[in-house]
């Protein structure tokens, strides 16, 4: 049973066909498709991630467009205990809206851990 998937710069990540109904961790980095939220949610239960592990562009690509819309999350909620940002700025306003749109969906969040993106 897969517990523990992680997509690391994949370029047709929406081509990917997985059921893993218990999994426990998600790390998704450096994959850039506009179609990655229609696809993570179309193939994986998010709904048993205890631990995610994003970078900035997964995490706007997930939250799709309700980070620019200002819509209401199209994701029920998440069971995530423990979220990972890497690459991320408070500078760019659609990551940070879909910041705030994830947080709002993970009720049961313990541990937040922030690597930013050094501008200079």
């Amino acid at each position: 049973m897969l517990e523990n998937l992680s997509f690391s710069y994949c370029e047709n990540i929406s081509q990917f066909s997985i059921t893993a109904r218990k999994l426990c961790s998600l790390t998704i980095k450096g994959c850039f498709s506009s179609e990655l939220h229609k696809s993570i949610r179309l193939n994986l239960d998010l709904k048993s991630i205890s631990t995610l592990d994003l970078d900035n562009w997964s995490l706007q690509y997930i939250m799709g467009e309700t980070a620019t819309t200002g819509l209401p999350p199209q994701l029920h909620a998440l069971n995530v205990e423990f979220l990972k940002l890497s690459e991320f700025s408070f500078q760019n306003d659609v990551g940070t809206a879909a910041f705030v749109r994830l947080l709002c969906i993970c009720p049961k969040l313990c541990k937040l851990e922030i690597c930013f993106l050094v501008i200079n």
